[in-house]
């Protein structure tokens, strides 16, 4: 891998309420630098942001359900943090 090529790691964080899967997270990201990490969780986004809003304005415009914006909006935030070379915790 030269350089200029930045390699992403996608890590799915899956398991029963209360079973942990916060607290591994929240583990797992002090191993690395906080600027190459991103944790994805339906239970923690801000489904008020301004941004959250766009891409779903977006979204129905191009007549996708109401209810697979949620996980259509962590999947794209997904895929610009691995174009980007990042660690994504997803924690479902």
């Amino acid at each position: 891998m030269s350089d200029t090529q930045k390699q992403a790691t996608l890590v799915f964080v899956r398991g029963l309420p209360g079973s942990g899967k916060s607290t591994i997270v929240g583990v797992a990201i002090e191993l690395f630098p906080e600027d190459r990490c991103l944790v994805l969780d339906p239970d923690a986004t801000d489904y008020e942001s301004e941004d959250y809003k766009i891409f779903c304005k977006e979204q129905l415009a191009q007549g996708v359900e109401k209810k697979l914006l949620p996980y259509r909006y962590l999947r794209s935030q997904s895929q610009k943090a691995i174009e980007e070379g990042h660690i994504i915790f997803w924690n479902q």
